[in-house]
């Protein structure tokens, strides 16, 4: 049985910048990290964050509609990857994968 859009949970694509030079895996598990810090296990449950693209310098991730402000919050607590100074910062947030690639 397929769910309708109104039941649907809605989705949200957040474009971030890193300042560094860090691989991909240590990216996502910074990102995880302190989200996971920040609002615990099931947060980071809620939210279903799946990184769709990342760059040496710009990332792609999805997440749930509601938890966009907790991802943000979870942003602004970097600040060192393998303690190497970092920043995180998002750029863009939409709803369609296209306007923010």
């Amino acid at each position: 049985m397929k769910l309708t859009s109104s039941l649907r949970e809605k989705k949200r694509y957040v474009k971030f910048s890193v300042d560094g030079n860090f691989s991909s895996s240590q990216v996502k598990a910074a990102i995880e990290g302190s989200f996971k810090d920040l609002h615990g296990s099931f947060g980071l449950a809620e939210a279903g964050l799946q990184f769709v693209k990342i760059n040496k310098e710009t990332g792609v991730v999805r997440v749930n509609n509601k938890t966009v402000d907790k991802l943000k919050s979870a942003f602004t607590f970097i600040d060192k990857i393998n303690e190497k100074p970092a920043r995180i910062s998002s750029l863009k947030t939409s709803g369609i994968l296209k306007r923010v690639i």
